[in-house]
């Protein structure tokens, strides 16, 4: 009530204010109009963004929603102040038009003073691009990849049927989605992956091509550039700052490409106001990116995320490559990996990556795998195949992205994720036999339809119930067509 109490007055009249309070009315009426304030409130909940919230709360027992109570049918609030000690939405990103500055009063006088500018008509952008038919999420009760749902500090990213859902009201741009994206799925919207590829690639080409040690600087948003402006003079003149709409929104291929293109590193500015989620993800990537570096002996150093970044001396990673500028994350990935390779010190094979890395292989258990394929119908990213002329399952280790929804629907759990990457793209790209079975034909007609485990692993479990004993196993064996005559014969009652 007293802090209520001390905000109201300075709220510009401009402003349309309504009071919703956590205790009882008291001396409310002293400052607050009645019909513009709700007392005795608990289990407060806030839901939507600029221009759209709704306030749920609890009032003599009742759930109630405050924005009818107050604004009629139909209302919203266009603004929330929360004076709470305690944010009732204590999200790393919260929503446009949510304050809460806490205890603060710093952040309130910041808050108080940012209010009236949001008074009027705004454009919105939408800073994704979502492509539903790369998407490795759900498939019904299969779970598959979540990472995108992991790291959106601002909940704007919901699952839906199966399907990801993004809200482009609560989004605000922090690109952690596309990075974290294994398939690309989500990406950028503006500037587009291809575009900020060939503004990178323009400044490596015009910027001293003779200096062998030049390293790319990220830099995030607003604050790094008012970083780069304060730090100019300290800024080694081998560093090439490369402004980012959010440090997220250039991911482990980007950093690659940096490299093909001819950096000497990439350094990733951390600066204050970064939320957690967005260092986690980042330091994930980063992992991947120096394993990767490591096994070609280029070291892991050259990439680096840090609030005082260094530059430590290396010479240029290999002549600057000259594959396309695309959109597609997974492409760049693979050309940016196979450029290096090409030039490393050392030209591995493969190399092992840390869990949960979008590249990969797969391991099937063969003993226990009866060739059913329902793992190829679950792959999102067609790196499953089936035999045409046998009943066997292939990999084409380039496509998995290691979401595991082939493991996690496997009837028999017969799959096992293998992180890793296999650097010669061509083996990459080849299909290669992973199982293969013979062909079980029908004992009545001779046709085949299914493999000879299949029917063996049916009749193990199958050999127990009741409603199989004797010869009516053996039913079991016969294919579709032979069932059926066998029914429509009087077969099925004796078999």
């Amino acid at each position: 009530m007293e802090r209520v109490a001390a905000v109201w007055p300075l709220l510009p009249e401009p402003l349309k204010r309504y009071a919703l309070l956590s205790d009882a009315a008291g001396k409310a009426d002293a400052f607050l109009p009645l019909e513009c304030c709700l007392a005795g409130a608990s289990d407060i909940a806030i839901e939507g963004w600029l221009g759209a919230f709704r306030v749920t709360a609890r009032r003599q027992g009742e759930i109630c929603a405050v924005q009818e109570r107050l604004l009629g049918a139909g209302g919203a609030f266009d603004l929330i102040l929360d004076l709470l000690p305690n944010p009732l939405l204590a999200l790393p990103v919260p929503p446009p038009g949510y304050y809460a500055p806490g205890p603060d009063d710093d952040r309130l006088a910041a808050a108080l003073a940012e209010l009236p500018d949001m008074l009027g008509v705004f454009d919105k952008p939408k800073f994704f691009a979502y492509d539903a038919r790369l998407c490795a999420h759900d498939t019904g009760a299969i779970h598959g990849c979540r990472a995108c749902l992991e790291v959106c500090g601002a909940e704007a990213i919901s699952s839906e049927r199966g399907a990801i859902r993004v809200n482009p009201f609560l989004c605000q741009g922090c690109g952690d989605c596309t990075s974290a994206c294994p398939s690309g799925a989500l990406r950028y919207a503006w500037p587009t992956p291809a575009e900020s590829l060939q503004e990178l690639r323009r400044m490596l080409q015009v910027s001293a091509p003779a200096n062998s040690a030049r390293w790319l600087l990220l830099l995030p948003g607003e604050k790094g550039e008012n970083w780069r402006a304060e730090q100019a003079e300290t800024v080694p003149e081998q560093v090439l700052p490369f402004p980012v709409e959010a440090l997220g929104a250039a991911g482990l291929e980007f950093w690659l490409a940096a490299l093909a293109f001819g950096a000497a590193g990439v350094a990733l500015l951390d600066l204050p106001g970064l939320n957690d989620l967005t260092r986690a993800n980042l330091r994930q990537q980063l992992a991947y990116g120096r394993a990767l570096l490591e096994a070609l002996g280029l070291g892991g150093e050259r990439l680096t995320f840090s609030a005082a970044p260094a530059f430590p001396e290396h010479g240029a990673a290999c002549p600057p490559a000259t594959f396309a500028c695309l959109d597609d994350k997974r492409e760049i990935l693979h050309l940016a990996l196979e450029h290096l390779w090409r030039h490393a010190p050392l030209q591995p094979e493969e190399t092992m990556l840390p869990d949960d890395a979008p590249c990969g292989a797969i391991r099937v258990d063969t003993d226990r795998c009866t060739l059913c394929l329902a793992c190829v119908g679950l792959c999102p990213a067609a790196a499953l195949k089936d035999g045409a002329d046998e009943p066997s399952l292939s990999l084409i280790e380039a496509n998995c992205v290691q979401c595991g929804r082939c493991a996690n629907g496997c009837p028999e759990k017969a799959i096992e994720l293998q992180p890793r990457y296999l650097f010669d793209r061509n083996r990459a790209r080849t299909p290669r036999l992973l199982h293969r079975e013979a062909i079980f034909r029908c004992p009545e007609c001779g046709r085949p339809f299914a493999t000879e485990r299949m029917i063996r692993t049916i009749g193990e479990r199958l050999k127990n119930h009741p409603l199989f004993q004797g010869d009516k196993l053996r039913h079991l064996s016969l294919c579709a067509d032979c069932r059926v005559k066998g029914m429509f014969s009087g077969g099925a009652q004796k078999a």
